[in-house]
């Protein structure tokens, strides 16, 4: 055994035993996952509470690496464990991939973890086992890939929206947060003949020189203070193109903060507008004149609705005589309270309550003058004709006025001439007789003047307007479009008004059988829905499916117009601002079925039996203008053309109507 003096004191044994178990402790508390493999075989020596942890405590003491993970094998990790066995090499990986599936549960685990195995030696040198260190590096591989994808896909969305804003007819730009031009699109230079290529301070130091000389000093002193405080900025500038010609623009810049609040940059863009400015004032002048030819109409017409006779619509002559007083929703009483006791009222409330039309020719009308605050005196020849529906039940009066007083008087005149000359007046009383028979001649061709006279001027600025919102209709640009979209909703609600009266007397007086010509029908949808697209709502559209038909339907064109622009229309009408209108046309061998859905305010279920009726208004629909003649057109149609009409609808849901038309005679 060798002299006494080779063993270790019981006191160093002692010291060595305690160090041991200390360092023991130390690993097994280790925040790390720690574990040593000892032979060939690499059989479990140690793991502490990390490692057992991470694995599930499958790893066992005394048993190979193989035999506690057999899914490690086709890992290579075995492989590594032999090599640095074998050459006692020390093998490390930062993020290496390992799937571990528990043989009990089945459960599949997804690892990263950051490996070192360290050949373990004996006193000689020789390799007697591996130690092996493991961090769970999961966490942040994954949230770094998520970075990097993310990252990815930021570059990926500005290259497409960059090329997308080239491909724009706009010239966009960006401005740096020290207010120095970063990037400028193709579309500059395309305008400006500037030479591409060169850095963007080249740019940034010519824009100016390409300003009219009279928005240099306005542009330049709202750019500064914009940039300087970061607030948006809009405006209108003159810019010089190649050529040498000025052409009205629109700019907008806006400012970009990160999610600090720190100022990234500055966007904007350069909007041609040049024609649009040159429109407006077209418009302008048109306006004016539709205004002169309006105001100068013989006669005035008006309608009334319910009990309290509340206006619904009045001409500009109507209102001109009531003073300019007329207020849509507002009763006669409530904007007149004049007339109340010159029973012009109880005149209103007789028809209403009978249904018998009241006429008067030549009657004394005291109305109040605004600008004196006196009563003046008219003589006036006017129809109350009350408005039913279907079901005969009366929902307002239609009123036909003209002011008479300057041939009332003349009568009068003529009649105290008669007293002395029996020959002078009886010539006299038949130019009376002839005067009255005009009148009322004005007044039957009254509604067929308007609907054909006016026609051609409200075309004219409706297809203006039409393709001016067309070619705009994205721009944000409510100083320029404020007279654009008053005149369109005005000569749209007085051209709707004037067609619905002169298609009203076709179908009533003598409506004309439905006819057959082809029609293509993808082509047809297309055309009214340009049409009808200047008559929208802001922001609404119409989303059309039509059945892939290669042969032509075979229907009439006119009539069908009719049914779909009064459908689509009054869809438009009572749906709100930015909503969809649906329009679904179906072709099968025997008919054309058509079905028009919104998602308006729908229509009271009390109702509904009266939709169709002439005249008819719902009772929640008396703050949007209209006739009433919408929907019972569209009857008279389909009955015309041998269909069928149905529809459904829900309050504040919208409505959904349903037309089928056969495409043969006979085929329903």
């Amino acid at each position: 055994m060798g002299p006494v003096a080779d063993l270790p004191a019981p006191d160093s044994a002692s010291h060595l035993t305690d160090q041991n178990r200390q360092l023991r402790q130390i690993l097994l508390q280790s925040p790390a996952m720690i574990a040593t493999l000892s032979g060939p075989e690499h059989r479990y020596t140690f793991t502490n509470a990390g490692y057992d942890q991470l694995n599930g405590h499958r790893a066992r003491l005394g048993a190979t690496v193989a035999e506690c993970f057999p899914e490690a094998v086709g890992q290579g990790f075995i492989d590594v464990l032999d090599t640095v066995y074998r050459t006692g090499e020390t093998w490390t990986n930062p993020e290496a991939f390992i799937a571990l599936t528990d043989p009990a549960t089945g459960v599949r685990q997804e690892l990263y973890l950051s490996i070192t195995h360290q050949a373990l030696r004996d006193s000689q040198g020789l390799v007697t086992g591996i130690l092996a260190f493991l961090i769970n590096v999961t966490a942040q591989v994954q949230e770094r890939r998520r970075a990097d994808e993310l990252q990815r896909e930021v570059q990926a969305a500005d290259a497409r929206l960059r090329r997308l804003s080239e491909a724009l007819p706009i010239i966009t730009f960006t401005v740096s947060a020290e207010g120095k031009l970063s990037y400028v699109s193709p579309q500059w230079y395309a305008y400006t003949g500037q030479p591409a290529g060169g850095p963007w301070s080249e740019v940034d130091a010519a824009w100016r020189s390409q300003l009219h000389p009279d928005d240099l000093a306005p542009v330049g002193q709202e750019l500064l203070a914009s940039l300087a405080e970061a607030r948006p900025m809009r405006m209108d500038l003159r810019l010089r193109g190649a050529e040498g010609h000025y052409r009205w623009f629109q700019t907008e810049i806006v400012s970009a903060w990160d999610a600090e609040g720190r100022l990234l940059l500055h966007h904007g863009y350069l909007l041609d507008v040049h024609e649009l400015r040159e429109t407006q004032q077209q418009l302008q002048l048109r306006d004016q004149q539709l205004s002169q030819i309006l105001s100068q109409l013989p006669a005035g017409i008006a309608t009334l609705v319910g009990p309290e006779h509340r206006f619904s619509y009045a001409t500009p002559g109507y209102n001109t005589l009531a003073g300019g007083r007329v207020k849509l929703g507002y009763t006669v009483a409530e904007l007149m309270p004049e007339v109340v006791e010159q029973g012009v009222v109880a005149w209103l409330d007789q028809v209403y309550q009978t249904g018998q039309t009241y006429q008067a020719h030549e009657t004394l009308v005291r109305l109040l003058n605004p600008t004196t605050g006196q009563l003046d005196s008219h003589f006036l020849t006017f129809t109350y004709q009350p408005l039913h529906n279907a079901q005969q039940r009366i929902i307002g009066i239609l009123v036909f006025v003209l002011d008479v007083t300057e041939s009332a008087r003349d009568r009068q005149r003529l009649d105290a001439l008669q007293a002395q000359a029996v020959a002078a007046a009886e010539q006299l009383a038949q130019q009376a007789q002839d005067r009255e028979r005009e009148l009322h001649q004005m007044k039957a061709n009254f509604v067929t003047l308007a609907s054909h006279e006016f026609r051609t001027p409200l075309n004219t600025i409706l297809t203006s307007t039409s393709l001016l919102e067309h070619y705009f209709s994205t721009l944000d640009a409510p100083n320029h479009h404020k007279h654009v979209q008053r005149i369109q909703a005005s000569v749209r609600d007085l051209t709707s008004i004037l067609n619905g009266f002169l298609h009203l007397h076709t179908l009533t007086a003598a409506p004309t059988p439905a006819g057959r010509t082809e029609i293509n029908l993808p082509a047809f949808l297309e055309e009214v829905l340009e049409e009808l697209s200047p008559a929208l709502l802001p922001g609404q559209h119409i989303r059309c499916e039509a059945s892939a038909t290669p042969d032509p339907v075979m229907l009439d064109g006119n009539m069908l117009k009719h049914i779909l622009v009064n459908l689509l229309s009054n869809a438009s009408k009572y749906s709100p601002e930015n909503a969809d209108i649906w329009l679904l046309a179906e072709v099968s061998p025997a008919a054309l079925r058509l079905t028009v859905r919104d998602a308006g305010i729908g229509i009271p279920p009390e109702d509904q039996e009266y939709v169709f009726n002439d005249f008819f208004r719902a009772g929640n629909a008396a703050h949007i203008q209209g006739t009433g003649l919408g929907l019972y057109m569209v009857r008279r149609y389909v009955e015309l053309m041998h269909g069928q009409l149905e529809f459904s609808s829900e309050l504040e849901q919208g409505s959904t109507f349903v037309v089928r038309l056969p495409l043969h005679d006979a085929s329903l």
